[in-house]
């Protein structure tokens, strides 16, 4: 459902670029003030062997450790998080660890 929220607004009058939804669940918040951003919606379905499964390593998004965030799918799950900016997001599958 749309609403009047800076993003609604931004998609139904064709402006481009991407502003999340701020009645939305949060998938994490663009940095304020630097102007003009542009983002990416990146969303990983896993589809892998029961024997594998799916890395995401999200650079620039931290938990305060100063470590970046990792996020390990199995067969089926999903997941979604914004690019901006110097954030990056690798995929690579691997064997699980016996």
């Amino acid at each position: 459902m749309k609403c009047d929220c800076p993003g609604c607004v931004r998609e139904r009058k064709g402006l481009g670029g991407y502003q999340p939804c701020s009645k939305s669940p949060k998938l994490s918040n663009p940095p304020q003030n630097k102007g003009n951003i542009m983002t990416t919606t990146v969303i990983v379905q896993a589809h892998c062997a029961s024997d594998k499964e799916v890395i995401v390593t999200i650079e620039g998004l931290n938990d305060g450790d100063g470590n970046d965030t990792v996020k390990v799918l199995q067969d089926g799950e999903t997941y979604q998080n914004v690019v901006f900016d110097d954030r990056v997001i690798s995929i690579c599958e691997q064997y699980k660890a016996d």
